[in-house]
């Protein structure tokens, strides 16, 4: 009996679906594009990075991604809301 409940416990953990999670990256963009929008003169990616304490690539993976949505724009180094 013991055997049982073990094997359909563990069936049962297999056929759970499992929740997909947030991406960090997601996450990043939404306090990004706030960042953005509330500086008048735009933000480096070093300027977003540090201020929201991300690392370098996640933060550029995010405004990569933010761009391709033309929700910020690019001029010289600095970012800016589209």
């Amino acid at each position: 009996l013991r055997g049982r409940r073990e094997r359909d416990r563990q069936l049962d953990e297999r056929a759970a679906p499992s929740r997909p999670t947030a991406s960090p990256v997601e996450a990043l963009c939404t306090q990004m594009l706030t960042e953005v929008r509330v500086a008048v003169r735009g933000r480096s990616l070093v300027e977003l990075a540090v201020a929201l304490s991300a690392p370098a690539e996640l933060a550029q993976e995010a405004l990569t991604l933010l761009s391709a949505r033309g929700a910020v724009i690019r001029r010289g180094h600095k970012y800016f809301a589209a």
